[in-house]
């Protein structure tokens, strides 16, 4: 009787995990290869980071260059406007820049530098390479060594960023009141390890839509993605949802989290409209996370609705690493199968 009930119980734990792993399984209504129409060819960068597109303006960031590393494209001229930047400790410089967002509504490009941790603004329609504010997140007084490293715009005087926090997964850095507040819990949190390992684990990608009622995470390193509102006049970010993409496969050595190498990675790149979330998903094993050969890099856009919920999963006809998506809705990357591409996927 013994050995039956052990049986019965092996028998019903593996009913309830396939269960829960059926439930698990997400099913995109369209689910479709596309093809794609090449905008610009043969752009020069070293390595893209960021893009967006507003109104068939292009703006995106050459990360490795160190002068004019931002610029302008006309899509329907397919010309250069303008570029700029200068990398440095001068006078509205930035030592290590990154192109964090490009708000559609005040037209305004917003960059980061974390370890200044400084955020320099400039006005679309200035064309100007003098930043119009300068935000200084390093001079609040924070509990943690180290601050964010990838934020979103500000909503009003608030920054929402991710990082290597002690105390959450996320922070709420208010400009006005100068203080840090944590919010969100870890996608996974292994007994044993200290928070900040978990936090270096679960980086990822962090954006608010246009609109500033919602505020999207995703993870490079699994798929993990969560949503959350915006609440109340201290506009606290509150989680709507959550999906697991693939969950984290990994070991522990001492307190630290080494993924294993059938670890599927996850977003490599994120965009967002008021409704809708678009994923570059590349979905690749761990081994090769940091490869720089374009076999591993993605092929695959997901679009999510707002509320979480499945929309379509397109297989791309080339490799990307960049996604855009405009007003129209219509789904930019930048593919990298023969040097850099700017391509508008053809859904139609």
């Amino acid at each position: 009787m013994k050995i039956q009930a052990i049986q019965i119980f092996l028998i019903f734990t593996i009913c309830i995990q396939s269960c829960k792993n059926s439930e698990e399984e997400i099913i995109f209504p369209v689910d479709k290869n596309v093809k794609s129409e090449i905008i610009l060819k043969d752009m020069i960068i070293k390595l893209p980071s960021r893009m967006f597109v507003i109104d068939s303006l292009l703006i995106f960031q050459d990360v490795f260059a160190e002068e004019k590393y931002i610029k302008y494209y006309n899509l329907k001229n397919r010309e250069l406007l303008t570029e700029f930047g200068h990398k440095g400790k001068g006078p509205g410089e930035l030592v290590t820049p990154y192109l964090m967002y490009v708000d559609m509504n005040s037209y305004e490009v917003y960059i980061y530098d974390p370890n200044l941790q400084k955020m320099h603004t400039f006005d679309i329609q200035k064309s100007s390479s003098s930043p119009d504010q300068i935000f200084d997140l390093k001079s609040i007084n924070k509990k943690d060594t180290y601050g964010p490293f990838f934020v979103t715009q500000p909503d009003n005087h608030i920054f929402y960023g991710t990082g290597l926090f002690k105390e959450g997964y996320l922070v709420a850095v208010n400009t006005e009141n100068k203080s840090y507040e944590y919010f969100g819990k870890f996608p996974f949190k292994p007994k044993g390890t200290n928070n900040l390992n978990i936090s270096d684990a679960s980086n990822g990608t962090i954006l608010l839509t246009p609109d500033k009622n919602n505020l999207v995470i995703a993870t490079d390193k699994f798929g993990y993605l969560a949503c959350y509102g915006i609440k109340g006049n201290e506009r606290r970010p509150v989680l709507k949802w959550e999906l697991h993409l693939s969950k984290p496969e990994y070991r522990l050595d001492g307190q630290r989290i080494v993924f294993s190498p059938a670890n599927k990675t996850g977003t490599m790149n994120m965009a967002l409209t008021n409704d809708k979330i678009y994923l570059l998903y590349q979905g690749e094993d761990f081994r090769y996370y940091t490869s720089m050969s374009d076999e591993y890099n993605p092929r695959t856009v997901m679009v999510f609705t707002m509320d979480g919920k499945p929309l379509a999963k397109y297989h791309l006809d080339k490799s990307a690493v960049r996604i855009a998506v405009d007003r129209d809705e219509n789904i930019y990357c930048i593919t990298t199968d023969t040097g850099y591409n700017l391509v508008k996927l053809k859904l139609n």
